[in-house]
Parts: C-alpha cells; structure tokens; sequence
C-alpha cells in the first residue's frame, strides 16, 4: 500500500457498512473514551507512514512491465474522523510496525505532458510487529537496496524481505498481510493502482491511489482488519484505501539522500511517500494495546519460539 504505488499510506477511508456499528472501544483506545465531544467513534481510522521505493527499470512512455517495490514504516495510527484521537505512535508499548511490499507491476505509462499516468496491476504488502529501534538499529531506510541481501537467506532485491524488519530476532512476526486489488479504476476492474506524476525522471513528484484486501488468516490481527468496508459495482470488496504523494529523495520537502541510501544510480532508493492508508477496525474486547502492539505480545510471541 506505493509508492509510486504503493499506496499504503494506511490512510483509509473505509467505509462502516460492513461493521455493526459504534461499540465499546478496544482495550487500547479506553483511555481516549468512548464518547469525545459529543461524536461517538465508528471505527474508521487513519494509518501515516513513511516509505523508500524504487522501479526494476525506467518509467518511459508507451512501456510496461516494470516492478515497483520497497519498504515502510508505520509512524502512527488516529482515528479517522477528525477528532484528533490518537490510537498509537511508533515505539509506543516498546513496540514499532515495519513492512515490505513488491510484485506492483506496471501496464501503462501515457503522455505526453503532464501528469503522466502511471497505471499498474497486483502488489502484495507484509506488516511485522518488532521491537522499537529493530529497524533503525541496522540503519533504517538508509541501507538503501543493499538492506534486501543484508536480510540474509537468499533474500534478493525486490523481494519479501528486508533487514530489520522481516528477520528481526526476538519480534512478534507476521502482523498482516494484503493484496493490492482492483477497484481504483472502476467499473474496469483491472488494475489496482492509479498513479499520476508530473515527470517519468528524478526528480518526480505526484500521487498514487489504490485498494488492498486483508488476506484472512494471513497474522494475528488480519481478522480485525478484515471488514470488506469497501464495494465496488461488480460486487466484489475491499478492506483498505490507500493514497500517496511521493517525492524523490534529495528533492525539496523530501527525505535527505543520506536517509534514503542515496540515488538510484548508487544504489538507492528513487522514491519516497509520507502518507496515510484508511479503513476499519473490528475491536475484540481483550485485545491488548491497539491490535496488540506492545511489549507483553512480542513476549508472547517470543516465548513461543524458544519454547
């Protein structure tokens, strides 16, 4: 959820048709109230984070086929009214939310001028619940491509893996996982992500669009985040919306080069986002700190393992 694409700014705007309306507040989101201001919350929330990408090859007018893929990292979870309740910051409960994402193929690059649309199909996203620091204590984004093979395992670039986040030792593992699915272009049901910049070379900005759904049983907390909160005309839903502006590193208003591992022709990432993805959550009465995120369920996780 974009990167170009990637949309996963977890900003979603879901809609609650799916829910069975306001209830008590997850364990969690207690110390916020149930009632603030007089407005009742009704599950929506609003996920920000921050991501390095990058394309398998040039973006170019009339070509297609190129990958985009990278890394992220959640830096906050709020409600998705407006009402200024914050869920959960990164490093809150000793814990921080990381990810990868890959397989967002490109169909169509059309011009001339701008914006160019960038349009693309498939793309998979892959959240894991680590301890906070895990990833900026093996630098960050900073690893630029190489953070791939640092991974170990035959982790190769452009794929499911990366260090810090995938193979961090002592996490709490998988959190979710998603698939990018079609319906940012309906009723044409073909591709999943709707990308429109203002220039195919560095530097670029402009902004992506896209659905992802939830992959049942795919982590401990999919089932909170798989609510169908979205339908599309040819029946079919989705869980999540994600939208992004993204920006080339070094660029005014963008991440420093060194924070992004450099230019692409050093090895770097090209593209950087900051944005939000929306959607829904179902609470369950004894989830531990927002969908679990805290120390005493990475020591859950953690025993297990040994055990």
């Amino acid at each position: 959820m974009k990167s170009k694409l990637f949309a996963l700014a977890f900003g979603l705007a879901a809609s609650t048709g799916a829910l069975a309306g306001p209830t008590t507040l997850p364990f969690a989101f207690q110390n916020t109230g149930f009632n603030i201001g007089g407005v009742t919350w009704d599950h929506t929330f609003e996920i920000k984070f921050e991501n390095m990408e990058a394309f398998s090859a040039p973006l170019a007018i009339g070509t297609s086929g190129q990958q985009n893929f990278g890394t992220l990292r959640v830096t906050s979870i709020t409600d998705g009214q407006g009402l200024g309740i914050d869920f959960w910051q990164s490093g809150q409960g000793g814990a921080e939310l990381t990810g990868v994402f890959n397989g967002i193929t490109v169909t169509s690059i059309t011009g001339p001028g701008s914006p160019f649309q960038v349009n693309s199909m498939g793309g998979t996203l892959n959240l894991f619940l680590n301890p906070t620091g895990t990833f900026s204590g093996v630098a960050g984004f900073t690893q630029g491509l190489g953070g791939y093979a640092a991974a170990g395992g035959g982790c190769v670039t452009a794929s499911l893996c990366y260090n810090g986040i995938s193979n961090a030792g002592g996490g709490g593992g998988t959190f979710l996982n998603a698939n990018w699915v079609p319906g940012v272009l309906d009723p044409l049901f073909t591709d999943t992500i709707r990308g429109n910049f203002d220039a195919l070379t560095s530097p670029q900005t402009g902004s992506a669009q896209g659905y992802l759904s939830v992959i049942a049983g795919s982590g401990p907390y999919a089932a909170n985040f798989d609510t169908n909160g979205f339908g599309f005309s040819n029946g079919s839903r989705a869980d999540l919306f994600s939208q992004n502006d993204f920006c080339t590193p070094g660029q005014s208003g963008c991440v420093s080069l060194f924070a992004a591992g450099g230019l692409p022709s050093a090895g770097g990432w090209a593209l950087r986002s900051n944005d939000p993805v929306r959607g829904a959550f179902v609470p369950e009465p004894t989830s531990l700190a927002l969908v679990g995120i805290a120390l005493f369920g990475l020591g859950i996780s953690t025993r297990r393992r040994k055990g």
